[in-house]
């Protein structure tokens, strides 16, 4: 039988690393992949760590995160089908993400992911502030 525990994630942690997530980000340390037929956006680790979970941030943003409260991506189900449709000033990222490897309009791309990278990290810093207390349950 699986033991499950709740844990408290550490918020001022998790904030700092948000304020720093555009520094990794730009660095290339993190990626960002769009899987069309699943509908779902990653941006991260280009190798997530077996003991990180997905903690939900606002119902629609979820971060991989280890129970040390070390974040490694921001993942998104429903992309295209649902964030999208709430950001609807983010709808050029769709063509970017899905032109980027046939090195269409380079520049343009670049812009479109730059402004989703920083309404990802901005949003998610906004939850997780309004958030009174982070708490999870792992086993």
């Amino acid at each position: 039988m699986i033991k499950l525990k709740t844990i408290q994630l550490d918020k001022n942690k998790i904030i700092e690393q948000l304020c720093d997530a555009m520094t990794l980000i730009e660095s290339g340390k993190w990626k960002l992949e769009y899987d069309a037929d699943l509908d779902e956006l990653f941006l991260g680790m280009k190798v997530i760590p077996k003991k990180s979970f997905l903690y939900n941030l606002n119902g629609e943003i979820n971060i991989f995160i280890t129970p040390e409260s070390k974040i490694n991506g921001f993942f998104i189900e429903y992309f295209a089908k649902n964030y999208l449709k709430h950001n609807k000033k983010l709808s050029p990222v769709l063509d970017a993400l899905k032109t980027a490897k046939k090195g269409q309009d380079k520049e343009k791309n670049t812009l479109a992911k730059d402004a989703l990278e920083n309404k990802l990290v901005n949003e998610a810093l906004s939850s997780v502030i309004n958030k009174k207390k982070m708490e999870a349950v792992v086993n």
